[in-house]
């Protein structure tokens, strides 16, 4: 089953590359999604980043997430772990499990995200509190504008 990459974080999973490409004179860069995911956060999604083409000024580029095939065969392919606990789910899962969890606003025009620390997290809700959305998002605000419309996002790293 293949699934289409949006976000930064889920490009950085796969070791994936993003090419941004000038329109207007066909300059094209490219840069890992790790590290742009560090830079912009990883649930930023790849198709609102914009690039300035330093050649001819322009911001006009389209971006694109690809994956360097020649690169990637000198690589081992990353292994899926599965987690067998009856805590997955949870904050000290997560914790434990060693992952890291983004949020990110959904405000328009905010665009904000930033990295949650599960150690104060579990301090002022409990290790036994629920990750999902609908559970964990309701309790945050964005730093930036206040918004409670959040996104997260939970990568392995």
């Amino acid at each position: 089953m293949a699934r289409t990459i949006r976000t930064l974080g889920q490009a950085a999973r796969h070791r994936m590359l993003v090419r941004s490409r000038c329109r207007t004179c066909k300059n094209a860069a490219r840069f890992t999604a790790d590290s742009l995911a560090g830079i912009f956060g990883h649930g930023r999604e790849i198709r609102s980043l914009t690039f300035r083409c330093k050649d001819c000024n322009s911001t006009d580029c389209e971006v694109h997430p690809y994956e360097d095939i020649f690169e990637r065969q000198a690589k081992p392919r990353p292994v899926q772990v599965q987690i067998d606990t009856s805590e997955t789910g949870t904050i000290g899962a997560m914790i434990d499990h060693g992952y890291t969890l983004w949020a990110f606003c959904q405000r328009l025009g905010c665009k904000h995200s930033s990295k949650i620390d599960l150690q104060i997290l579990a301090r002022e809700l409990g290790r036994n509190h629920s990750v999902m959305h609908q559970h964990l998002a309701p309790k945050l605000r964005c730093s930036a504008c206040g918004s409670k419309q959040l996104g997260l996002s939970a990568t392995p790293y």
